[in-house]
């Protein structure tokens, strides 16, 4: 059995799909279809992107279009989540009780 490689393709809205592909296999990400100009000037519509899964150079498997994102699960992702908190409270500056507002950021 030959050996396979997992994606996580992100599409808009966010779904999420896994997609096992042989390792031998390859893919590619771009416009989906690129328009025709509409003014002659060279403007473009915007399409959506794509990820084509292709086994050989000529022969595509699959496409999944309004993909935002994609990885290979075998990369290792570390995010950095900020949490910020906020607390009213008073401090008293020159005897004089002021409102005011704590704010602390921590990162993990």
């Amino acid at each position: 059995m030959e050996e396979t490689r997992t994606l996580l393709i992100t599409q808009r809205g966010g779904e999420e799909t896994q997609v096992d592909i042989p390792v031998s296999w390859h893919v590619t990400f771009g416009p989906a279809a690129i328009s025709a100009s509409t003014s002659g000037m060279g403007d473009r519509k915007l399409m959506p992107m794509a990820l084509r899964i292709y086994e050989t150079e000529k022969q595509q498997r699959a496409i999944f279009t309004d993909v935002v994102s994609f990885r290979d699960m075998a990369i290792p992702v570390r995010v950095k989540v900020h949490n910020t908190q906020q607390k009213d409270g008073a401090i008293v500056v020159d005897g004089v009780s002021k409102r005011t507002t704590f704010q602390a950021t921590t990162t993990e």
